[in-house]
């Protein structure tokens, strides 16, 4: 049998056909298409850095407006940050024509600045719907047109290309103190410290400063005796007496609780009047109780006597001369020690949050020492909408209060209970290392201020301490302390990044005003202040030494004066991103990030 074969050759020859055109085609398209993803590359590049640009402008966080796209708030054609990303575009050549009102015209195509993140609600992604985030900012490219070439004899003339960035601020590693600060008294140095107790007489201003006359205080005594002479806050029966010892008391009419002032005289005294049953001799004034204003109030008060008369004046405040300069008015301390403004300061005070007993490990002060060694519990805001008065309560829009994180409306108490601070600096607290002992985990070696890269130390009573010195961390020897801790301070960061490693570098929330009575009021968070735990003097440069007690003092490692430098945020770069969790934002210090 004969086998005859098909000529399949015409039927191989349309298949080749059909499958090189299908083939070539596919190239082409790959090309048009590999040559596209270039562009977008190229154009996700420079949005990336446009986002980066915007995001270190000033605008973040920012407010919500009332002026709003069909996406939500939209940004305004004057934000920092809307200026800064269109000057770069302006420097990229595909995009050198976007200006700041494109970016804010509710217009995706031709590019948008927006404060938050967003999605496309369209397939085209022509249309997006915002979610408002005041710390983060996106950046919507303009949309380029890449043309193609041999995918056109498939019908596909071109595609349109585009990309989105996202950066957000927040904040890393850096732990904020249960303390405050107040607005106009948030810069330069400032002092918490055991009042004067009789050892710095030039520093307690108190009213009719000027007056004297021939009866004098020498001492006081306490029921029981205690040296110096305290009493218990809101005292009883007959812990509430006290003996009034002088000399020329017999014509005295009245003995005076006087409280001094920071920067001006304190105010008019509290009276007690005298009896002649009161009197013991011309040396003794007895008063079996003293009066609730004066126990009532965990402060310092200063003791003078009054004569009545032809002589109506108060006995000194002060006795000798010059270096000889001695307290006459004697001070009677109420309640637990306390750190509190050091008197006569032109810069203000500080004083403590007023945290809730519930969410401390042992009650107020264990709290608070908590708090101090291992950061606060909660993180802190900003107050939206501030009042004009600086208050605000429970029912306030937006207030948020301890122990909610993001707590931006605060209760207060004046001072530092001398326990919390001798815990949460030195001592430690519920297993936690006080902030500035040397063996607390929280801080490691490269702080910059030893030869060897690890932080400097003292002894501190029986606990070895950090003593990194502040201006160690400056990068030059012209900068000085009293340059950074200036408000007016306007020039580049001069301040080294491993500040930021310092157990003494300190965060603190400052509040629109300062709290004129302790926690009858709350008041709003408006910022937050970095600073460093030092007595250094403003003239101090990188050359300079910490001093011997480099702003913690007390005997036998007793804290007795904590004093801290605020520092100017200009002066001080970025905090470095470690990565980990980014935290809220607070104030201060940025940590930008791209995320998107």
């Amino acid at each position: 049998m004969t086998i005859r074969h098909r000529d399949e050759r015409g039927a191989v020859a349309i298949l080749v056909g059909v499958l090189s055109t299908l083939l070539l085609c596919m190239a082409a398209l790959t090309v048009d298409l590999g040559n596209a993803m270039v562009v977008r590359r190229e154009i996700q590049k420079r949005t990336d850095g446009a986002a980066l640009a915007g995001g270190y402008g000033e605008n973040l966080p920012t407010s919500a407006t009332t002026s709003t796209c069909g996406y939500g708030p939209r940004a305004a054609a004057t934000d920092q940050a809307v200026i800064d990303v269109a000057k770069y575009f302006g420097t990229q050549a595909s995009n050198s024509t976007v200006t700041a009102a494109d970016l804010r015209d509710c217009v995706i195509s031709n590019g948008e600045v927006l404060y938050g993140t967003y999605a496309n609600t369209s397939a085209n992604s022509t249309n997006v719907a915002l979610t408002y985030d005041k710390n983060a900012l996106t950046v919507i490219s303009p949309t380029t047109r890449v043309g193609f070439g041999f995918a056109q004899v498939m019908g596909y003339k071109h595609v349109d290309v585009g990309a989105s960035a996202t950066v957000q601020i927040g904040q890393v590693g850096l732990s904020t103190l249960p303390l405050y600060a107040f607005n106009g008294c948030d810069y330069g140095g400032q002092t918490i410290a055991q009042p004067t107790n009789g050892h710095a007489a030039a520093d307690v201003l108190l009213s009719h400063e000027s007056e004297t006359n021939s009866a004098s205080v020498s001492s006081l005594a306490t029921s029981p005796v205690t040296s110096p002479a305290r009493i218990p806050l809101n005292a009883n029966a007959s812990s509430d007496s006290l003996v009034v010892n002088g000399v020329g008391l017999a014509p005295v009419t009245k003995v005076g609780f006087f409280e001094s002032g920071t920067s001006s005289a304190g105010p008019e005294p509290v009276v007690v009047p005298v009896t002649a049953a009161m009197l013991t001799g011309a040396t003794k004034i007895t008063i079996d109780h003293l009066p609730p204003s004066v126990t009532g109030v965990q402060t310092f008060w200063y003791v003078r006597v009054f004569i009545a008369g032809s002589v109506n004046k108060w006995s000194d405040v002060t006795q000798g001369n010059g270096s000889n300069v001695v307290l006459a008015a004697q001070p009677l301390r109420v309640g637990d020690p306390t750190l509190t403004c050091g008197q006569g300061s032109s810069e203000g005070n500080f004083g403590t949050l007023l945290l809730p007993n519930s969410a401390g490990p042992n009650g107020q002060s264990d709290n608070i020492a908590y708090n101090i060694a291992d950061g606060l519990q909660h993180p802190l805001d900003i107050f939206p909408n501030a009042a004009s008065n600086w208050l605000c309560s429970a029912s306030s829009p937006g207030a948020r209060l301890w122990p909610l994180d993001k707590t931006n409306c605060v209760d207060t108490k004046t001072g530092l209970d001398l326990n919390a601070a001798q815990k949460g600096l030195i001592e430690g607290v519920s297993s936690k290392r006080g902030l500035l002992d040397n063996l607390n985990p929280k801080f490691g070696a490269g702080t910059g201020c030893a030869a060897n890269g690890a932080p400097a130390t003292r002894a501190f009573g029986s606990y070895v301490i950090n003593n990194d010195t502040l201006s160690c961390f400056f990068t030059d020897n012209v900068t000085n302390v009293g340059m950074v801790s200036g408000a007016s301070y306007t020039g580049q960061p001069v301040i080294s990044a491993d500040i930021y490693k310092s157990a003494r570098f300190v965060r603190v929330p400052v509040l629109g005003v300062q709290p004129s009575s302790g926690g009858s009021n709350r008041y709003q968070v408006v910022g937050m202040r970095n600073g460093f735990i030092t007595d250094q003097p403003a003239s101090a440069s990188r050359t300079s030494s910490a001093t011997s007690t480099n702003g913690i003092s007390g005997a036998s490692g007793d804290v007795a004066s904590v004093q801290v430098v605020f520092l100017n945020q200009a002066a001080l770069p970025p905090p470095p991103d470690t990565g980990g969790a980014l935290g809220a934002y607070q104030g201060g210090a940025k940590t930008m990030r791209l995320v998107n």
